[in-house]
């Protein structure tokens, strides 16, 4: 009895050690966007790849753990929600990645951030992916961009583009963009050889803000030939940007007035 007390505390400990260095990782990430990635579904087959926690996403309850993931279809019942288990008069649920190697799968489509899951109307569900605007660019920007541009230039685009997510987040609504529309296809799309990885790692966080009023100038449009042809002619990221918007700052999300 005492060998199997120590074992389960020794396993939330862990988990519990595990949970704080997402949240000190999630913390250094900067801020999420929530991408809707099924809507009124049936199910989904959901996995944890890696160690896991869930909550409630209404209260932030312990709901459950896992230290070596879990695999199974998710949709809702009578009175909650199933994933492998029941969470009874349980209605929306977050599964969250513990450590920097774990990851989350819908579908087999593999996901960094978080998953939740809120149950809608007739027995249905919709899911959402809470990944940090970084992540998200990495994989929205890989596919757009086929070729690589001059470094200043494909800074400029990744600015602008980092600009109009972060306009988009809202703490009211449980998503901010749909899959679809955003052109989400989660981590599988990232190493492309373009150079778009690369300058969203060199542009962490940064955004364009006005220098009259302090606020984000989100949908800055930049022909990337535009970008390319100025950056050729010495301009750096700034004055690209500056070419479309006189009234523009490069300047990270703290700087910045959001309403």
């Amino acid at each position: 009895m005492k060998v199997v007390s120590f074992i389960t505390l020794s396993c939330l400990l862990l988990t519990c050690s595990l949970f704080a260095e997402r949240r000190a990782a999630d913390l250094s990430e900067g801020p999420i966007i929530k991408v809707l990635l099924a809507k009124d579904a049936n199910s989904v087959l959901l996995e944890a790849k890696g160690a896991y926690r869930v909550v409630r996403k209404d209260t932030g309850s312990f709901l459950g753990f896992g230290l070596s993931g879990k695999r199974f279809v998710c949709h809702a019942l009578e009175e909650g929600l199933r994933w492998g288990e029941e969470f009874p008069d349980v209605y929306q649920i977050t599964v969250l990645p513990q450590g920097p190697e774990a990851t989350m799968s819908v579908d087999g489509i593999q996901y960094k951030g978080a998953i939740s899951i809120y149950q809608a109307k007739e027995g249905r569900i919709s899911v959402v992916n809470e990944v940090p605007i970084e992540d998200y660019l990495k994989s929205t920007l890989s596919l757009f961009y086929k070729t690589p541009l001059p470094k200043e230039a494909m800074a400029a685009l990744v600015i602008a583009a980092r600009t109009d997510a972060y306009a988009k987040v809202s703490q009211n609504r449980p998503w901010d963009v749909e899959v679809k529309k955003a052109g989400y296809y989660g981590v599988g799309v990232t190493q492309q050889k373009n150079k778009v990885k690369e300058s969203i790692d060199w542009t962490r966080h940064m955004v364009v803000r006005s220098t009259k009023s302090g606020k984000l100038i989100s949908g800055v449009t930049i022909p990337p030939g535009a970008a390319e042809e100025l950056a050729e002619r010495g301009s750096d990221a700034r004055k690209i940007i500056s070419s479309v918007v006189p009234d523009a700052k490069l300047t990270l999300p703290s700087e910045v007035r959001f309403r």
